[in-house]
């Protein structure tokens, strides 16, 4: 195997970094040609890039004077509660035959330097079909911490409940918020235990309503609202790479317990998708918690994965 050099990330590494990581873009939307073929440009990224790497370190790895890997963490003073590190799916790539070991080097050299700061939560973004590393971060101690997933906006597989489908005005304000206290109280049970700092307020869920470029949909069963999912622009807190103005993302989604499983969420996803169309995207974007049993399936059946989160805890005991 050859061997690489291991060296700080530099103004002068920045230029191929992002020749990399198109590369890499290029590769994976042969499996995944939803992803917004922007991205194929290196020159999409490399601002980004230039902006994190000027405040934070990173690494490059040499190879015969040649860049084959990259990797550079952005530190969270407070990410759920701990000082964390994490890198975004653009902010590393790595080529060639022995790109495992170039990743696992470029890692035990940087995460050596995060636990030092006092960073023992990391995170790592990777393309869905990036099979190497994931198996890498996974032999690393890492496990899935969120899934981002992409589709078309074509049928929606059934069956689909007898319930009536309308979009929500400012006159639904307490229904809407009501379901969105009830997912936040949803997901912080068992087994997904995700804790909501900031709750759903009043002014923000009226904001949302008025605004002409989201829209919620609210599914009414015997005359109650019992679902709800909301669709906009695409999700500034999403994987970078769904990032588009075509990519419409769904931000909320929920249904009441004991009308779970009936055919709802398809309905109001095939509404949303008509929606999306309508206004001119061309595809549709969700992240979700893999934790969350029903949500995962429900998201599974109808989206295709394209970007992972993957976590994992240093024993504190270290320090």
């Amino acid at each position: 195997m050859a061997s690489c050099e291991i060296k700080p990330f530099g103004e002068e590494h920045l230029e191929d970094a992002a020749r990399l990581f198109a590369e890499r873009i290029r590769t994976e939307r042969e499996l995944s040609p939803l992803l917004p073929v922007r991205f194929e440009d290196h020159n999409t990224i490399l601002p980004v890039l230039e902006k994190l790497s000027q405040k934070s370190p990173g690494v490059a790895a040499i190879s015969k004077n040649k860049l084959v890997g990259f990797m550079i963490g952005w530190l969270l003073p407070s990410w759920r509660g701990r000082r964390s590190v994490c890198v975004p799916e653009w902010a590393h790539a790595e080529i060639g035959e022995t790109r495992v070991k170039v990743f696992n080097t470029m890692y035990e050299r940087i995460a050596r330097e995060w636990v030092r700061d006092g960073c023992f939560t990391h995170l790592v973004g990777v393309l869905a079909h990036d099979s190497e590393i994931i198996d890498a971060l996974f032999w690393l101690g890492f496990g899935l911490a969120a899934v981002d997933a992409m589709r078309d906006l074509g049928d929606v597989e059934g069956p689909f409940a007898d319930v009536e489908i309308r979009r929500a005005g400012i006159e639904d304000l307490d229904v809407v918020l009501s379901l969105s206290h009830g997912q936040e109280q949803y997901i912080a049970t068992s087994p997904t235990f995700m804790a909501l700092l900031e709750k759903t307020g009043k002014e923000s869920c009226e904001k949302l309503l008025q605004n002409p470029s989201v829209a919620s949909w609210l599914a009414v069963y015997n005359g109650e609202a019992v679902s709800r999912l909301q669709i906009g622009p695409s999700h500034q807190g999403a994987a970078r790479v769904i990032s588009d103005d075509k990519t419409a993302s769904i931000t909320a989604a929920f249904t009441k317990e004991h009308v779970r499983e009936q055919g709802i969420g398809a309905n109001l996803l095939k509404h949303s998708l008509d929606w999306a169309r309508s206004a001119g995207y061309v595809r549709c974007a969700v992240d979700f918690e893999p934790e969350n049993v029903l949500g995962r399936s429900f998201w599974l059946k109808h989206f295709q994965p394209v970007c992972y989160a993957l976590i994992r805890q240093i024993d504190l005991r270290i320090a």
